[in-house]
């Protein structure tokens, strides 16, 4: 009778459990915004970041997954863009396009804010960095930049956003160092945003600027400028299948940023899961995809889990390049 009765009990606990382990996991999926999410970008309008945030914008819309707005918070290497975001802990309707920045202000002590300050939501490309000159300029080449460039680290003016320790800084350090270039002390113009560069390169302002792939298209398609090199390990596909990369021009040199989504810190396990489930709903786009082959960008998905330990990897690596290029603080 004792051993019937602690049976029942037994069956009865497992059936509750399950029920409860059932409910708990609805639960964990039940989350989702109810207003409009704020899509950060820590940048002006016009640029590679503020052309993911806006693709994105449009996906949701047109998908009719959520309804999203950009706002632009541009400076201080997207810090500032950051920091607003963490004004809204446990807010999940607050997201933000995350970057290597989030190691590199770190290292060379611009921001106090780190990467895990902020709730890693997924990594969802990779991106190249692309040499650029006007289209009547002289440099044609690496060779016609280093050059100059050895006997004079300052002798060109290169043109980058949002600052030192952006992704087009450290794709120039590693290429310009590796050339043989003193790369620390390289003649920097820095702007908040790749269009302002853009803009100062055709307006004669500087010799050369380091961009992110999605900037060069529609240049190169105008006849406004001439790519002279991308920083990938082979030639990309698209319109910039006629750019070559560095190793072809005798830079043993690659650099792939990429680029994410984050939130405030303390979010919930349901909250990373609707977000989990909307950025997977989100690669699987006839838009996405064809925005991979246009921009020049690799698909690298990863999951909340999988972006910690690449956050971790990330930042050794940058720790690194910066202490070799001589700028970690």
């Amino acid at each position: 009778m004792t051993r019937c009765l602690f049976k029942g009990i037994a069956v009865v606990g497992l059936t509750l459990a399950a029920v409860l382990g059932s409910v708990q996991a609805a639960q964990a999926q039940a989350w989702e915004p109810r207003k409009t999410v704020e899509i950060v970008v820590g940048a002006d309008p016009g640029g590679a970041l503020d052309i993911t945030a806006r693709l994105l914008q449009n996906i949701w819309r047109d998908k009719k997954i959520l309804d999203g707005i950009v706002l632009n918070k541009p400076g201080a290497g997207n810090a500032i863009a950051w920091t607003y975001l963490n004004q809204y802990p446990g807010d999940a309707s607050h997201i933000a396009i995350a970057t290597p920045n989030l190691f590199t202000n770190q290292l060379m002590g611009i921001s106090p804010l780190t990467y895990r300050d902020v709730t890693p939501l997924a990594v969802m490309l990779t991106e190249y960095i692309v040499v650029i000159v006007r289209a009547d300029s002289p440099l044609k080449s690496m060779r016609d930049i280093v050059a100059p460039l050895r006997k004079d680290p300052g002798a060109l003016s290169i043109g980058m956003s949002p600052g030192q320790g952006s992704p087009a800084y450290t794709a120039a350090g590693i290429a310009l160092k590796e050339a043989g270039v003193d790369a620390k002390n390289m003649r920097l113009v820095v702007y908040k945003a790749a269009s302002a560069v853009i803009t100062a390169l055709l307006s004669n302002d500087i010799d050369l600027a380091f961009v992110a792939a999605p900037n060069v298209p529609p240049l190169l398609g105008a006849g406004r400028i001439r790519a002279i090199a991308i920083s990938s390990g082979s030639r990309v596909g698209g319109e910039l299948a006629g750019v070559p990369t560095f190793r072809e021009q005798g830079i043993d040199a690659v650099y792939e940023n990429w680029r994410g989504l984050v939130g405030p810190k303390d979010l919930k396990p349901e909250q990373i899961a609707y977000w989990e489930n909307v950025i997977q709903q989100t690669i699987k786009t006839p838009d996405w995809q064809k925005a991979l082959e246009k921009n020049g960008w690799g698909d690298r998905y990863m999951s909340n889990e999988q972006s910690k330990r690449f956050f971790d990897e990330q930042f050794a690596k940058y720790k690194a390049t910066y202490t070799d290029l001589g700028i970690a603080k």
